[in-house]
């Protein structure tokens, strides 16, 4: 004799036939413990209610199970008595005719339709929760630290070619010379009469003799001279974009972290930031797991492919993965085939990271490096430019060479009467 299994928000119910209820297990009125003990199925848990539900069935030949995972699992322990029908027809004929269930459990419409609004809100947020704590929630964080960092890149950019402008009305010789941002805020912290020896060993670890050149370069300095009032706005400028740098390079150290966690074959092919840039353009892991490798060499380079369509133009042979060494580098007309192979491959690594599988970054490496280097013996040459196809003559040029066809030799350099 056959059986079905049927859960929903009242507990877990075991039917021979659409009237003979034979064995459950209600869930009581708790929205929470339901709701976890509903999500638990959802992930292949076999909770111990349907464990002792099977066992007082034991005697039954054959026992249907709606559930997938959770039916697999069941099916390990039970190997021969369980079979899984997602959908299978009792649970369709009460899902159809829900009075049909809830009168049997001496329960109304209302019970019904309100504990399960509120057990699906309840898995819903939980499962919201679970995707922004568990690690597949790591890529939205790894999305916004990249974007925070190209924000903070552009405005320390800014904020420094200000800091310059603004020092240098006061030490307009040290701007050509030190071209290093970081080492020119440490200078901005310092008047041009506090430049002694003590104070420069203090932020420099440089030469006497270079720390000397300074020394006498601010005495003859053309700048103005400000006093304390109008210097401590610059000195605390100063000391804001320092800590910005500091920042940077800390959350630069944090994005590796979670690029090395999330994606540990990826990182192997190319730098994190390149894999953050990616993972953001295309909203996600799984979103960027999903696109083909055609899709991932252009990302990032939308415009230029909208704007090829629009005018005929070459479309872009890169986007984002342009910025990995192994491409930037390449003599020019290997980039865009060298761009096709390390999209390839790290198509393959991060959808191996997508899907939990084993880490073959090593290989993968091994394996690019390998077609990298036959490109490079294949095409050593740059190919030869290709003549421009002749446009097609329109009718007035076609009738001004049929004419000057006609003239005669006598005819050439004269003037034809109208």
């Amino acid at each position: 004799m056959s059986i079905s299994i049927i859960v929903n928000v009242f507990g877990i119910f075991a039917f021979s036939g659409k009237d003979d209820l034979i064995e459950h297990y209600l869930f009581g009125n708790d929205v929470d413990k339901i709701a976890s003990k509903i999500m638990a199925l959802q992930d292949g848990e076999v909770i111990e209610e349907l464990d002792i539900l099977i066992n007082k069935l034991n005697f039954y030949e054959e026992i249907s199970v709606e559930l997938d995972l959770c039916g697999k699992n069941i099916k390990e322990i039970y190997p021969h008595k369980i079979r899984i029908e997602s959908p299978n027809d009792l649970g369709m004929y009460f899902r159809k005719n829900p009075d049909q269930f809830y009168n049997k459990l001496n329960k109304s419409e209302e019970e019904f339709i309100n504990l399960s609004r509120e057990v699906a809100t309840k898995i819903t947020r939980m499962r919201v929760k679970e995707t922004a704590e568990g690690e597949s929630g790591k890529d939205k964080l790894l999305i916004q630290a990249i974007e925070t960092l190209d924000n903070l890149d552009k405005s320390i950019n800014l904020f420094v070619e200000r800091i310059r402008e603004w020092y240098g009305l006061h030490y307009p010789e040290l701007g050509p010379k030190l071209q290093n941002h970081q080492t020119y805020l440490k200078f901005a912290q310092l008047k041009r009469d506090e430049m002694n020896e003590s104070n420069l060993k203090r932020l420099f670890s440089w030469d006497k003799d270079v720390l000397n050149e300074h020394m006498i370069q601010a005495r003859g300095s053309m700048g103005s001279d400000l006093s304390l009032e109008d210097f401590r706005p610059i000195k605390k400028y100063a000391t804001i974009i320092q800590d910005l740098f500091l920042f940077r390079d800390q959350l630069t150290v944090y994005i590796d972290q979670i690029v090395s966690e999330i994606t540990p074959n990826a990182r192997v092919l190319i730098s994190p930031n390149i894999i953050a840039r990616l993972i953001s353009h295309a909203g996600g892991l799984m979103e960027l797991a999903s696109k083909p490798s055609s899709t991932i060499q252009i990302l990032g380079a939308e415009k230029a492919l909208f704007r090829s369509l629009k005018s005929g133009a070459n479309p872009p042979k890169h986007g984002v993965i342009f910025q990995d060494d192994k491409i930037n580098s390449a003599k020019w007309w290997l980039r865009g085939k060298i761009a096709r192979l390390v999209a390839a491959k790290l198509t393959m690594a991060i959808r191996i990271d997508a899907f939990g599988g084993k880490y073959l970054g090593d290989t993968l490496k091994e394996d690019l490096e390998i077609q990298i280097s036959k490109i490079e013996e294949k095409y050593k040459d740059p190919p030869k430019k290709k003549k421009a196809p002749q446009k097609p003559l329109d009718k007035k040029r076609k009738r001004r060479r049929k004419d000057k066809g006609k003239m005669s030799k006598n005819d050439k350099g004269k003037t034809r009467k109208p």
